[in-house]
């Protein structure tokens, strides 16, 4: 097994997203044997990048119909089954974790690192406000401010939508709706419109983690000939996903 991770050290907090390595949990697709084998190549990558996971980790068990934030004051007795919510948010020394299919992660600190939190944004859950309400929930614990750092995710260039959808869905952000050959389909810039959201909520810095990859698509993104990340379209369901770590040093 080849371990492959993008990892950001700032003084008081690491950030870690994950490339190659398979890192999901999800219940409906994996058997439990194959959740805990993925349990384990996440520990691996955190131990390889310097953070303390093991026995001290939470994750987020996205429900897109279940946009709450979730406090977290220790490790996820359960970690397998995870957290319900698309928002966890902590003071504590957790690892926080998020895990997406071709949707976008963030992971947020607040004040150095006095508060840090992750977050899955898929074009229901942003346009649903979840941007907007893990920045309030930083606000909320008297961040002034705050970092983000953006993940990939399918691209404008692969991400096909439909037309009549956009319309509601990104009602709010035009600006990232793009030209389709398909007729009755357009493209969507997902990345886009959650970095210009963060921007608008007030983040005092917004990263792109992977800023050498031109249009930050999990879907196309290749080194030569082999792909760069998982990507549940690409794969029709038989890959695994990415995942998206912060914590405290």
């Amino acid at each position: 097994m080849i371990y492959v991770s993008k990892i950001i050290n700032e003084e008081h907090y690491t950030v870690m997203h994950t490339e190659e390595t398979d890192i999901s949990f999800q219940k409906t697709a994996w058997s439990e044997e194959k959740r805990e084998q993925n349990l384990l190549n996440a520990f691996t990558l955190c131990k390889e990048a310097g953070i303390k996971a093991e026995a001290n980790l939470a994750v987020v068990g996205f429900n897109q119909d279940d946009l709450s934030c979730r406090e977290v004051f220790g490790p996820d007795p359960n970690v397998i089954e995870k957290i319900p919510g698309n928002i966890l948010i902590t003071e504590s020394d957790v690892c926080l974790m998020a895990w997406a299919a071709d949707c976008c992660l963030v992971a947020l600190a607040g004040d150095d690192g006095k508060v840090i939190a992750v977050l899955h944004a898929s074009v229901k859950t942003f346009k649903n406000g979840v941007i907007d309400l893990a920045m309030a929930e930083m606000r909320k614990r008297g961040v002034k401010d705050i970092v983000a750092y953006v993940g990939i995710c399918a691209g404008a260039c692969c991400y096909e939508y439909s037309e009549e959808d956009a319309k509601v869905d990104f009602a709010d952000w035009p600006g990232f709706v793009l030209w389709s050959p398909t007729p009755g389909k357009v493209k969507l810039d997902l990345q886009g419109a959650v970095r210009a959201s963060l921007r608008r909520q007030g983040a005092a810095q917004v990263f792109r983690i992977f800023p050498e990859l031109v249009n930050s698509c999990n879907i196309c993104a290749r080194d030569g000939e082999k792909y760069i990340f998982p990507s549940y379209r690409r794969e029709k369901g038989k890959n695994g996903q990415y995942g998206l770590f912060i914590c405290k040093k």
